[in-house]
């Protein structure tokens, strides 16, 4: 397995102390490869992009992995839905990923998925294939795959489980599978053990300790990562394995360091 760490750049576009200082933890403590966001990075400079990329090749930190395929702003299902728009977006940043040697890209997007007043559930779940049917072959030609993730209540109402999102991603093709985020599956309530019904396109998953999002410590409570390894074996799974988690707000560098010793003990 390896581990790596979603980190963003906003410290790249604005003043962005705390988002700094969690990116050069990550490479400081060497994990195996960091996540970083996929469409923040068309935003950066030519100069910004180039020390990017000098900053991880220095650091012997590959960025492996990518979460936010879609901008905020980019209507994805509804009447105002673009597919066309859509598809030039992959066009313009799936190469992207690939250049900085990325393996797969998340897509998240919650809020821009959520079925609203007065949309057919069913109409937005055939928009979100559609999706994923457009984007595959431009995935592909990239030699990058695509990862929907499904996510919690809180945060959207549509695809929100494992089997759910894998099912989809049979129907958008080969480089599509699914991610399985332990947080998302605790918080409603159900199991890593899904993972087990389509192993096949279990793609990418993220960590963080389920009662408040938090880097993985010692101290928490062991039954929710025994449950997500054990889980995880089962189907096979023994690629990418991310924390995404809210920054630490002391001692950072220490627990992030110690978050990546505990995973290696937990999930190797």
């Amino acid at each position: 397995m390896r581990f790596g760490y979603c980190a963003n750049l906003n410290f790249l576009l604005r003043e962005d102390e705390q988002s700094k200082a969690v990116f050069e933890a990550v490479l400081e403590v060497r994990y195996d490869y960091i996540e970083l966001p996929l469409s923040m990075i068309p935003q950066l400079d030519a100069g910004h992009r180039r020390d990017l990329k000098k900053r991880l090749a220095d650091a012997d930190v590959p960025c492996r992995a990518n979460f936010l395929l879609f901008p905020h702003e980019l209507p994805l299902v509804g009447p105002d839905r673009d597919l066309a728009a859509i598809r030039e977006h992959a066009k313009k940043v799936l190469p992207v990923a690939a250049e900085l040697g990325s393996e797969v890209v998340v897509f998240g997007n919650g809020g821009s998925r959520r079925v609203r007043e007065g949309m057919d559930t069913a109409w937005v779940h055939r928009q979100l294939v559609d999706i994923l049917q457009v984007i595959e072959p431009i995935a592909a030609q990239n030699n990058v795959k695509i990862a929907l993730e499904p996510l919690c209540s809180r945060e959207t109402n549509s695809v929100t489980n494992y089997p759910e999102a894998a099912r989809m991603a049979h129907e958008g093709g080969d480089a599509i599978g699914a991610v399985c985020d332990l947080y998302h599956v605790v918080t409603d309530g159900q199991s890593p053990a899904e993972v087990q019904q389509f192993p096949e396109k279990l793609f990418h998953c993220h960590i963080a300790y389920p009662k408040g999002r938090t880097v993985p410590t010692r101290s928490d409570d062991m039954v929710y990562y025994n449950e997500f390894a054990n889980a995880l074996k089962a189907a096979g799974y023994n690629e990418r394995l991310s924390i995404e988690a809210a920054p630490p707000a002391v001692n950072l560098k220490q627990m992030v360091a110690d978050a990546l010793t505990l995973l290696k003990q937990l999930f190797n």
